[in-house]
């Protein structure tokens, strides 16, 4: 295990992306309809957490180069303008602009030309003379000549619209750069930001480190770059794979014996809580086929209780992409997770629980002194009962109350917390485990046990306290305990 020190800054990055969670419900829902443009701006806390850039970026010398001028420019506005310019220096591909390739340009006869000319058959040229032929060539010839200047053109404006965009990664890179060396993040000095994915495992480990960088910022990664990032990390992840082959025998309509048994284990859960912004019998059918699909595809797993959160949760973050959705749950259960960790024998989560413990007595020794003593009273009741006048059998002597972390930390990992986090906090706990690794599911347990630490202390009995874990829970789940200032302050004693 790491030294403490490292293990606090890890619980304060923890903090840190999920610092938009205290948003209310109906901020949660107008984010989800509006996207970035409809966010509030980070409340007064958040504020003085991020640190100001003071620089500008400007060309100099054929090149980009950071000055310091005043501090109005923080991080975060000097970001929002760059993302906005890369929204609109995405170079659009030849099929996306027909406009171009338009017959206005040419006369009013050449589109009525460009129909005749070019829908003749071959017999039909054969019938005709000399004259007629001549005529069909000229048409041809200029009709060739002027596509031919079109596309010269566009490739220009392409090629133009490129060069801006490399420009824009690059402002992005050098603030990025700046922000990391501010606040002391290691390895990312040669950081290097793109949209997508490169193809060199040397520039795949620098793309890595910036989208790192990028989900540390008090808005974390841009809701419409987030498909993109899991999707590129799904796919490096799961490169041996062959999906061209895999996804057509996964989403196969003929179906088994072994698949309609699955599949009424399956529709019994796509009901349950975590699917509930589902509103039609079109989205259940998308989730119920990408379950099936991963069944199908693990089938030492097959489907367990949760996937149908988790993969619901992968659903609304890539638009129902069924395919896309499919590798991501794949990346998610097979890939970043411990191995077996939803296997029959819960072996790997039962080691995950077993360090949440001990890192509640690192970070939380009160709390957890306490629930210590509440399992020891409630183990020592159930003795007691069965002291009087009957005598207790060997088996009920060695009854115990098991650890209370147990009792919830087992559902929020094997979620990974979309049945306990609003969504917008939940999305930023995922960009830190697809980042940053699995370790992220143990320090977010415990910032939110931290925020909750007050409550649960006052807790007399173990009744007690799962009673208020199941109150501070819903609470949580609907944005109404945890601000984004909270979860920013959230540090080790």
């Amino acid at each position: 295990m790491a030294d403490k020190k490292t293990s606090q800054a890890k619980l304060s990055s923890c903090g840190s992306s999920m610092s938009d969670s205290g948003a209310s419900a109906a901020s949660e829902e107008g984010e989800e309809g509006g996207g970035r443009e409809n966010e509030k701006d980070p409340d007064k806390e958040t504020a003085a957490r991020c640190p100001k850039l003071d620089l500008v970026l400007r060309k100099k010398s054929g090149g980009l180069s950071v000055s310091s001028l005043d501090s109005s420019a923080s991080a975060e506005s000097l970001l929002e303008e760059l993302l906005c310019d890369i929204r609109r220096s995405r170079p659009a591909s030849l099929a996306s602009t027909p406009t171009f390739l338009s017959c206005s340009e040419r006369g009013s006869d050449c589109e009525t030309d460009c129909v005749r000319d070019c829908g003749r058959s071959e017999a039909e040229l054969k019938g005709m003379g000399i004259g007629q032929l001549r005529t069909v060539l000229e048409n041809l010839e200029h009709e060739t000549d002027t596509v031919s200047r079109l596309l010269v053109r566009l490739l220009h404006v392409r090629d133009k619209r490129a060069g801006r965009l490399v420009a824009q990664y690059g402002k992005l890179t050098l603030v990025l750069r700046h922000f990391a060396r501010r606040n002391s993040f290691p390895g990312h000095k040669e950081l290097q930001f793109t949209l997508h994915r490169p193809e060199s495992p040397d520039q795949h480990s620098q793309w890595l480190a910036a989208w790192t960088v990028l989900s540390q910022l008090p808005r974390g990664i841009p809701k419409h770059w987030r498909k993109t990032l899991w999707s590129s990390l799904a796919e490096y992840g799961t490169r041996g794979v062959n999906w061209t082959v895999q996804l057509q025998n996964l989403f196969s309509e003929f179906s088994t014996p072994e698949d309609e048994k699955l599949g009424t284990q399956i529709v019994k859960d796509l009901h349950r809580t975590g699917t509930t912004g589902f509103s039609s019998e079109e989205e259940h059918g998308v989730l119920k086929r990408v379950l099936l699909a991963y069944a199908r595809y693990n089938k030492k797993t097959g489907y367990c209780q949760g996937f149908n959160i988790l993969a619901a949760f992968i659903l609304k973050v890539v638009e129902f992409d069924e395919a896309m959705a499919l590798m991501i749950l794949v990346y998610v259960v097979d890939h970043t997770l411990p191995e077996n960790y939803f296997s029959h024998t819960l072996y790997a989560l039962s080691g995950d629980m077993a360090v949440f413990r001990h890192l509640l007595k690192f970070y939380l020794p009160e709390l957890a002194l306490h629930m210590e003593t509440l399992q020891k009273e409630a183990s020592g009741t159930i003795r007691k009962s069965y002291s009087s006048e009957n005598p207790p059998d060997r088996q009920s002597v060695h009854a115990y109350e098991p650890p209370l972390a147990d009792v919830f930390s087992m559902q929020w990992f094997l979620t990974i917390f979309a049945s306990v986090l609003p969504r917008k906090a939940c999305r930023r706990v995922w960009d830190a485990i697809f980042l940053e690794g699995s370790e992220y599911v143990l320090y977010t347990a415990v910032a939110i046990l931290a925020v909750m630490e007050r409550d649960l202390l006052l807790t007399s009995t173990a009744a007690d306290f799962y009673m208020a874990m199941s109150k501070l829970s819903e609470q949580l789940r609907k944005a109404h305990i945890m601000s984004s200032a909270e979860f920013l302050q959230v540090t080790p004693p």
